[in-house]
């Protein structure tokens, strides 16, 4: 999605025709970038949790972490960029990875 949007905008600053959808997708450009913005913080957030969780802490959050992996195999598993709900998928991602960072 990234590589399709930089290049749809390469193509127009260029002249080069292009296709009609493609450039559906490219009018919801700033939607995207949002979008995947908020997951990358997501995936940087809960790696980091991961990295740094000690041992003894483990216990304490695993109810949460094992919450957070059951809604993000919901978002692998279910939803695409033209999921409906993608954007409270994002939220609910954010809001419980937040919780336990």
């Amino acid at each position: 999605l990234v590589c399709l949007l930089r290049e749809v905008k390469y193509f127009l600053s260029l002249g080069v025709t292009v296709p009609e959808a493609a450039l559906a997708i490219y009018r919801n450009e700033e939607v995207f970038r949002v979008q995947t913005g908020n997951l990358d913080l997501i995936v940087n957030l809960y790696n980091h949790i991961l990295r740094t969780l000690l041992d003894v802490e483990r216990p304490l959050v695993q109810q949460k972490m094992s919450n957070i992996d059951k809604v993000l195999q919901k978002g692998l598993k279910h939803m695409n960029w033209k999921s409906h709900t993608i954007g409270d998928f994002i939220t609910q991602c954010m809001t419980i990875v937040k919780e336990v960072h």
